[in-house]
């Protein structure tokens, strides 16, 4: 189970703006960051909420966000510490985490363990996981149902997406930045994750599914 230490605080809240009247229920590696920051979202009671808001999630390409959530377990979350994100036991010492050690290898080594062996960090759980039938730790009372989603915003289309259910331009900033890449570094990383497109969406599988209909507006 996720740490809870770090939910101090936030027992039966989930993130809310009032102005707009929308909860928003987060995902892991989806944008949540920039749009805690600049949405104007806070930790809410959740019985202070109208029956009548909009919930909102975001939705990504899970082979983008494979990538991603491999970055920030190697760069910020273990190395010689046990993330307090981790949901089953594993090594920190692996040369999956290892900044000395060769990424690419790693990358594949970190592929080869979720598909293997499933997910270990909040940060590579499916995102279906996260919306349907889902108990935030801090809210041992409230079950996310899929049904009761309002809007899914693509994050493809993050920034359109979200103008048009706050009825508003938005921009969002860039916050909780990645180390930048080289380019022949990040065309390798996106060479192996091609090359393992497969086994990655077939265990992805419903995440994908959920993305193709929001992208192609099925």
């Amino acid at each position: 189970m996720v740490n809870t230490k770090i939910m101090t605080g936030l027992k039966d809240k989930t993130l809310y703006n009032e102005k707009y009247n929308i909860e928003f229920w987060h995902i892991p590696k989806n944008a949540m960051t920039s749009i805690i920051a600049d949405l104007s979202f806070f930790w809410t009671p959740k019985d202070q909420l109208p029956k009548d808001r909009k919930i909102f999630c975001v939705i990504r390409n899970p082979l983008e966000r494979f990538l991603s959530s491999y970055l920030m377990c190697r760069d910020k979350l273990y190395g010689p510490f046990t993330s307090v994100y981790n949901i089953r036991c594993i090594d920190p010492g692996l040369d999956i985490f290892n900044p000395d050690k060769d990424i690419l290898k790693g990358y594949q080594d970190y592929i080869d363990e979720i598909v293997n062996n499933g997910p270990f960090d909040v940060h590579n759980m499916k995102q279906i996981n996260f919306i349907k039938d889902y108990v935030e730790p801090t809210q041992q009372n409230t079950i996310r149902f899929f049904d009761k989603i309002t809007d899914f915003i693509l994050m493809d289309n993050l920034n359109k997406d979200l103008s048009k259910l706050f009825n508003k331009e938005i921009v969002l900033n860039k916050h909780n930045k990645a180390n930048p890449l080289p380019i022949d570094l990040k065309k390798s990383l996106k060479e192996i994750t091609e090359k393992n497109r497969d086994r990655i969406l077939n265990y992805y599988n419903e995440d994908y599914e959920l993305y193709n209909k929001l992208k192609h507006k099925i």
